[in-house]
């Protein structure tokens, strides 16, 4: 018998965790001809936000001039890998958009995702 478990609220009894703002990415409207992502009001949420290191990068595809974290969180969180326009967090003044994500939420109650920095903005929080 397989038993249920949330994995995430497990580890957080040992790895600490942040608070992070989350926003959904709801849909694109055309604002001058050009698509501009809508996404939910910030949310502040709980979540492991774990370093990736560079050797990583190679195996998992990633570009070596940017900035990457696995982010950890009981949120239903979808990358570019899952939809149109990722969903993003605030995280040290700066947006971070989900590239690729694992949806446990269904399962586990929990999804973890690589978040990307974007270097364009810099949120005053």
């Amino acid at each position: 018998m397989l038993l249920r478990s949330n994995l995430l609220n497990v580890a957080h009894r040992i790895i600490p965790f942040e608070k992070i703002k989350f926003q959904k990415w709801v849909k694109n409207e055309v604002v001058a001809g050009e698509d501009v992502p809508v996404y939910t009001t910030a949310e502040d949420i709980e979540a492991s936000v774990q370093e990736i290191k560079t050797e990583m990068y190679a195996k998992l595809g990633l570009d070596m001039q940017k900035k990457y974290k696995w982010v950890y969180a009981s949120r239903d969180i979808k990358g570019t890998d899952e939809q149109e326009t990722p969903d993003r967090i605030i995280y040290q003044g700066n947006y971070w958009n989900a590239v690729k994500s694992n949806n446990w939420r269904a399962y586990d109650g929990w999804s973890g995702a690589i978040f990307v920095k974007v270097k364009d903005y810099v949120v005053q929080e």
